[in-house]
């Protein structure tokens, strides 16, 4: 699907604004690096913290705080969603209908992206895999729905997949986390996720040439008459129903008039100019 002028834009905004930021601490770290005092038999890591949080005015500090808080954060989560992956993986090997998967998988025809049916009673559909994709269902989904409306949903996460959404949800998420101190980073990311439903939607509609299917999976899960697992524990996967069910539904409804979705709010824009003034200050009052 073409991506709207407004997302590209938000989109280009949000890679510029995270670049700027990541150049200025880049450029701050190299600063304070080239100023470090030689240590004789001292570790060069504890040289350089020690210099960082201890030689410095306090808030030259502030900013270094800042700084091993968005590295931390960036890693934890990296880290943390390597583990549920893997614990993903083992879920889907040991309950993986063999029979079902190949038969949906040939029925689909994604050019190599498998489908995994899994034996579960309660609605699943996800894409999942950072690099190795897959689109997972269950049983339990397929019990419930018509072949048309099973298509529906298997047809929107193989775009989730096609674009790669599970990974870049992953690197978004960690970015968003680690510059908590600019929440616009965090709304930009936002608005992304909320049009890669949308525009998941507008592929699955376009293939089956149709938006009944489509919307009935959706009022089904929205009413509350399909039972859905908790599955935030298995990872940055993109789920069927998690994300933007409003907005889809709207999308649905008024499909030919365009859906007016606030990026982010004054709180948010003022607090994140003045995090970014403050950067700036340091950048140009001290390593310029």
């Amino acid at each position: 699907m073409t991506m709207p002028p407004k997302l590209r834009w938000a989109l280009g905004l949000n890679v510029g604004l995270v670049s700027w930021i990541l150049v200025q601490m880049g450029v701050r770290v190299r600063h304070q690096l080239s100023e470090l005092p030689e240590a004789a038999g001292e570790p060069g890591i504890w040289a350089t913290l020690r210099s960082f949080f201890t030689q410095h005015p306090v808030m030259e500090q502030v900013y270094n705080v800042a700084i091993l808080y968005c590295v931390v954060m960036v890693f934890v989560h990296l880290g943390t969603q390597g583990r549920q992956q893997v614990k993903l993986l083992r879920y889907l090997s040991l309950t993986r209908d063999e029979r079902s998967s190949a038969r949906w998988t040939e029925r689909l025809d994604a050019d190599g992206i498998p489908v995994i049916v899994i034996r579960e009673q309660a609605f699943v559909a996800m894409a999942c895999g950072f690099f190795k994709r897959r689109i997972v269902i269950s049983t339990g989904a397929l019990h419930r729905f018509s072949e048309e409306e099973v298509l529906a949903v298997l047809y929107h996460e193989l775009y989730h997949c096609r674009a790669y959404h599970p990974l870049q949800t992953v690197v978004g998420t960690a970015i968003s986390r680690g510059m908590a101190f600019i929440p616009l980073v965090r709304d930009l990311s936002r608005y992304y996720e909320i049009w890669m439903e949308l525009l998941a939607d507008r592929y699955a509609m376009k293939r089956l040439n149709s938006e009944r299917p489509l919307a009935t999976v959706l009022l089904a899960l929205v009413q509350g008459y399909v039972k859905q697992p908790y599955q935030r524990e298995l990872g940055s996967v993109s789920h069927f129903a998690e994300t933007a069910v409003n907005y889809r539904m709207e999308q649905l409804i008024h499909r030919h008039t365009e859906l007016n979705i606030q990026v982010t709010n004054r709180r948010n824009l003022l607090i994140s100019s003045l995090g970014l003034l403050f950067m700036m200050v340091f950048l140009l009052g001290y390593c310029i």
